[in-house]
């Protein structure tokens, strides 16, 4: 890939969901849907095969959860972008979401079209880190 295109990796068990986030990324300029997980294990896997530039992560998957999914995540890839989508938007999976190296920590019901924005941010910006998490 290069600076103008950002590869993502969609990691969500709704089908609903992941069918919408593939849809609206569809329409951003400079972004390649590399693949698509249900599960963490599945996300695992795909990661490795495809190393992508971003991932967007819910925290409840089964078999190995989001959380444990980033952290395993940032440990191997920590280059890699990781936008946290989730329904548990509390105060405490924000800290640690935070902790474990996650670049934006989005509430599904409320953050769902600032994705394309920030996917364009990290496409123009490549390996910079965010300083702003949330």
């Amino acid at each position: 890939m290069n600076a103008k295109t950002i590869s993502v990796i969609i990691v969500e068990d709704s089908e609903i969901v992941r069918t919408r986030l593939a849809a609206l990324l569809s329409q951003v300029p400079g972004v390649t849907i590399a693949a698509q997980a249900r599960d963490g294990v599945q996300a695992l896997s795909l990661i490795a095969e495809h190393r992508p530039q971003a991932v967007l992560l819910d925290i409840e998957l089964p078999g190995l959860n989001g959380l444990k999914l980033l952290e395993s995540l940032k440990r191997s890839y920590p280059e890699c972008r990781v936008i946290v989508l989730t329904t548990y938007a509390f105060a405490e999976f924000r800290r640690r979401c935070e902790d474990l190296g996650a670049d934006h920590f989005l509430d599904k019901s409320m953050d769902f079209e600032r994705i394309p924005a920030l996917l364009t941010a990290m496409r123009e910006t490549p390996g910079a880190p965010h300083p702003n998490p949330a």
